[in-house]
Parts: structure tokens; sequence; C-alpha cells
């Protein structure tokens, strides 16, 4: 009996899958721990992996078992992203995979989070941000640990001229409940947690509803 279409899909995606595990398990061996300074001055223990001579922190989870991956066409499926347009997006540094691909037969390895960094740059993209800062923005989520990505709800993102320079500020909100975005009458912004007020030659505020990205990229992931 001739296999059907759904059933070489179902064999090729186990396939990859497999490929990916064993790819992800091999760099696993290889990690290592490295000593970082903090903003307080402090060392800080990363474990990870040397790739092409430069330490990658490693943020797969390995147990109880490998988590979900995903790949370059996995992602372009999902956000229905042209390939070569995510390609460039990786080869210009604006969005990183968790396992770079580093060698042939290897691919470029993601997880849950990496592809909701992709999305949000994507969104913010195509709400007219320039590349680099949609990429400085977009990957705070990266800086997010994977366990607690879920707990951040709201991005909230202004653009500032302070003595003539433009600067940005982010704010990511975390948790439940609710909090207060205040603007006075002479344009002062206060937004929580520092309830401070901020130089009011601000240009523009931009609210990115975090929980709604998550649900669709996870609706997607879902149906690949």
């Amino acid at each position: 009996m001739s296999e059907t279409k759904r059933d070489f899909l179902k064999r090729k995606k186990s396939e990859k899958r497999l490929q990916a595990e064993k790819q992800v398990r091999q760099a696993f061996e290889n990690t290592q721990d490295a000593y970082v300074e903090n903003i307080h001055g402090m060392k800080d223990r990363l474990n990870g992996t040397l790739i092409d001579g430069e330490f990658v922190e490693w943020r797969i989870q390995m147990e109880p078992e490998i988590e979900e991956l995903y790949s370059t066409i996995d992602i372009c499926n999902a956000l229905e992203l042209p390939r070569e347009r995510l390609r460039d997006w990786m080869v210009r540094g604006f969005v990183k995979p968790s396992l770079p691909s580093t060698s042939k037969g290897t691919i470029a390895i993601f997880i849950r989070p990496d592809v909701m960094t992709v999305a949000l740059f994507k969104v913010l993209i195509d709400r007219g941000f320039r590349r680099e800062a949609a990429a400085e923005y977009a990957n705070l989520l990266r800086d997010v640990s994977p366990q607690d990505i879920d707990r951040n709800k709201l991005l909230i993102l202004t653009s500032t001229v302070i003595n003539g320079k433009f600067e940005t500020e982010t704010h990511l909100t975390i948790g439940k409940g609710s909090f207060d975005l205040k603007i006075d009458s002479d344009g002062k912004i206060e937004i929580p947690p520092s309830k401070k007020g901020s130089n009011q030659d601000w240009n523009d505020i931009h609210i990115i509803n975090l929980r709604n990205l998550y649900k669709d990229v996870d609706l997607a992931l879902s149906n690949l």
C-alpha cells in the first residue's frame, strides 16, 4: 500500500524532529560554564556552548525531555513569512535562533521564545519601525527566561527627545492585575513601576499586547 500524503508529511516531521534533537544533544554535550559581570559588578554564572569561537548562552530545556524545537521553515509557515526575508534578518543579526546552524547538514534551531521574538519583530516592522529599533525592542523577549516569558503581558515603547537627542524607553509589564499609565496636562508620562514623570518632549507611545501575540503564535505553531 502506497504512503498517503498525510502519512508522508507526518513521517518527515518526525524525522526532522529526530534530526533536530540529535543536533541539540550533540551541542549540549559541549556546554560549559562562563562568568559574566552584571550591572552590579557581580559575577553571574552562565551555561552555554562555544559556536564559531563565540560563547552562546544555552536556552534549550533538556529535562525531563527536550522541549519543542522549530526550524526556519516552521517559523516561515507559522508567521506567513518569506524564507528569504527571515534569512536576511538572521544574517543581519536582527533575530537569532537558540542554536544556530554550525555546518553543512545542521539547521538553525528555535524554541518558542525565539519564535515570539521573531513574531514581535515582524509586528514592529509592519508598523513602520526601523529594523534596528525593532530588533532592540523584540530582543527584550530574549532577555526574559523561557519560563517567565508568558508573564509579560504588555510592551510599552516610548520615544523621547532629551536635549535635542532622540532616545527611546521600553517597559515590560509583568504579572496579573492592572496598572495606570498617566499623561498629565504638561505631557509628562508616568509608567509603572517607576511612577516617575518623564520628560514631556516625547514623540509617541506604542503599546503591544503580548498576550494576543502569544495566543496567535501558539495557535499557528500548533497547526504546523
